[in-house]
Formats: structure tokens, C-alpha cells, sequence
């Protein structure tokens, strides 16, 4: 038998956040994965996630937990504005990484996370789960289906995953 593939999640709230919410979940249905270590930038926080999750190592900084050796896989839920670091660390590391979308906040930044993925020899893979969110599912069939024509361009008005209010979370901010 294989040996699990090890996880790290960086920006394991344990009250709210993808990681909770997405992440944790998924890794519990998968087999062959296990949830090793979580990260937030409080100790608090970072021991709550530990207990809650149920991971083997807690850490307050995302360097800590990107090279523990028992530590295959990074997974990096935080804030866009912190992605490049996180990954970077990460890569850096020797380890593989899942990002939330978006990787990085240019096209130049991405290049080179790219770049020391390859050279380092890991895979960086981005998440992009909303391609399969309803919306966008019934999108794409009624635009394969011809129901819609020729979509030549498109606007975006709103699109959010905070819940269908007009209140916006403070932590979100």
C-alpha cells in the first residue's frame, strides 16, 4: 500500500475560510490524503485548527510548516495578496502547492512561481473551483447547447460566495 500524501494547509481558520469549509472536507473524503499540519498567523488560532481539524501539527508561520518533513503537499487558502509569498516559501521548500485562485496578482508573478516550480521539480497546481459551481455550469451548457449564440463577450455584474445578502462579513475585508 501507498503512503498518504501528507497536507498543509496555510490559512486554516477554524471558524471560517475555505480551508474549513473546502479543503478540511475534501481531504477526509479522499483517500490517500491526510491532513498533517495547519497554519494561521496565531498561535491561538493555529491550536484551535490543529484540535478541530484534527491535524498532527500546528504552526503560526507558513515557512514551519513548509518544511516539516511530514509535510508532502502545501495548500494555500489566504488572501490573494499574500499568494506569492506563501507559494514561493512553499516552492522553496521542495514542496508541491494548491492555491486558490487567483495564483498570483500579475502575469509576471505567476511566471516566476511557474518557473521555480519547474526548477525545483514540484507541481503547482491553482484552484479554480468555481468552474464547476451551478452558475457556471448551466452557463456552459446553455452556451455548448447553441441556446445563447455566439458569446462574443461578457460582462460580470456581481458574483459572490459570501451568501445572498447585501451584508458582507467583516472578515472578509
Amino acid at each position: 500500500m501507498t503512503r498518504s500524501i501528507n497536507v498543509g494547509i496555510v490559512g486554516a481558520n477554524p471558524e471560517r475560510g475555505w480551508a474549513g469549509r473546502a479543503h478540511v472536507p475534501a481531504l477526509a473524503a479522499l483517500p490517500g490524503f491526510a491532513l498533517a499540519a495547519v497554519a494561521t498567523t496565531r498561535r491561538e488560532s493555529a491550536d484551535a485548527a490543529r484540535v478541530v481539524f484534527g491535524a498532527r501539527h500546528a504552526f503560526t508561520d507558513a515557512r514551519g510548516l513548509a518544511e516539516h518533513p511530514d509535510v508532502d503537499l502545501v495548500v494555500v487558502t489566504v488572501k490573494v495578496s499574500a499568494h506569492v509569498e506563501l507559494v514561493m516559501t512553499a516552492l522553496r521548500a521542495g514542496k508541491h502547492v494548491y492555491c486558490e485562485w487567483p495564483l498570483a496578482t500579475t502575469a509576471v508573478e505567476a511566471r516566476a512561481l511557474t518557473a521555480v516550480a519547474a526548477e525545483v521539480g514540484v507541481h503547482a497546481v491553482v484552484g479554480l473551483q468555481a468552474r464547476f459551481g451551478p452558475a457556471v455550469a448551466r452557463a456552459r451548457a446553455m452556451i455548448d447547447g447553441g441556446r445563447i449564440g455566439t458569446v462574443l463577450s461578457a460582462s460580470l455584474y456581481s458574483c459572490r460566495s459570501k451568501g445572498n445578502s447585501y451584508d458582507i462579513p467583516a472578515w472578509t475585508a
